[in-house]
């Protein structure tokens, strides 16, 4: 604690108590000043220049100690306060670091974006492993539409931008992108299951977005490989295999269409997530059913309702 009086030659008590505030180490030392000035402005004019007390003359001992005494508990107060509010930063910093170095060894693409612009503030090894760039650095401080410009008319970036709108989470199954495999001009179709979830701060704000994405393209190839018709029939698999296609169009306007009796004993993937696709597209579907309306198998009887 420092105890100053106000008129002082060549430095009075204000430039005490500027060079006091002014100094990092010293900035929280509690300053009583003492003045013979009397009246409520010179009292004032003490703590609007950061004086913690202003005691003006004539003044007892024993109310300067009752004062000092006062201010030493209440800065004791502080700087036990202090102490703790940097022990819980050096914690949380802790946590963070370690989720971080979580989140880079996991076994998953991971990223993390800020913002409603999406800039990326984290990509793990696996991330950038599997969108072929060459340093983790190709994405941070940039947003998604610069760092992956390959996605453009995929819908990845409308959906991502509706996850930090509206707080519901996405997930994604077998999601297929084009991306590098190497050269820029050289993109390759990858399939995906991935989760896209909004982030909060501590306030409960929208402040980022973050993606954990495993790649499952060679399950995906497997699966469609190893299919065999077998005199049954898969056509839910076959129009979802055509809207995604259909993504790589040249022309904005794209159509499908599926002349069929509507019958499906083969498909894996499931009606839900065709109807998922098609809403996600911009693909105008039209079909032309062909029924047999005096043997229809089990499959025939439902091909309606699937075709409608």
């Amino acid at each position: 604690l420092i105890l100053s009086d106000v008129m002082m030659p060549v430095l009075d008590g204000f430039g005490v108590l500027g060079a006091v505030r002014s100094d990092a180490e010293l900035s929280n030392t509690p300053v009583i000043l003492l003045s013979a000035r009397a009246g409520e402005e010179s009292r004032i004019e003490g703590l609007e220049a950061g004086a913690d007390d202003y005691l003006v003359k004539p003044f007892t001992a024993r109310e300067l100690l009752s004062r000092v005494n006062n201010h030493l508990r209440m800065a004791g107060m502080r700087r036990e306060a202090m102490e703790r509010e940097a022990c819980l930063r050096a914690e949380a910093e802790n946590e963070r670091q370690r989720l971080r170095e979580m989140l880079a060894q996991a076994p998953a693409a991971i990223g993390v974006r800020s913002g409603p612009v999406h800039r990326w503030t984290f990509v793990n090894e696996n991330y950038r492993r599997w969108t072929v760039r060459s340093r983790t650095a190709d994405f941070l401080g940039k947003t998604i539409r610069e760092s992956l410009p390959e996605l453009k008319g995929s819908g990845f970036w409308e959906l991502l931008y509706e996850v930090y709108r509206s707080g519901r989470p996405y997930v994604g199954r077998e999601q297929k992108a084009r991306l590098r495999s190497g050269p820029v001009e050289a993109f390759e179709p990858q399939y995906f299951a991935f989760v896209s979830q909004q982030l909060r701060d501590a306030q409960g704000q929208v402040e980022g977005v973050l993606v954990h994405a495993v790649e499952v393209t060679a399950r995906v190839e497997a699966r469609m490989v190893m299919l065999k018709p077998e005199k049954r029939t898969a056509l839910i698999d076959a129009v979802y295999l055509a809207v995604d296609k259909l993504k790589e169009a040249k022309y904005d306007r794209k159509a499908l269409l599926i002349i069929s009796d509507g019958g499906d004993n083969r498909s894996r993937y499931t009606e839900g997530e065709l109807r998922r696709a098609v809403r996600e597209s911009d693909v105008q579907i039209y079909s032309i059913g062909i029924f047999d309306a005096y043997a229809p198998t089990p499959e025939e009887q439902t091909g309606p309702l699937l075709l409608a």
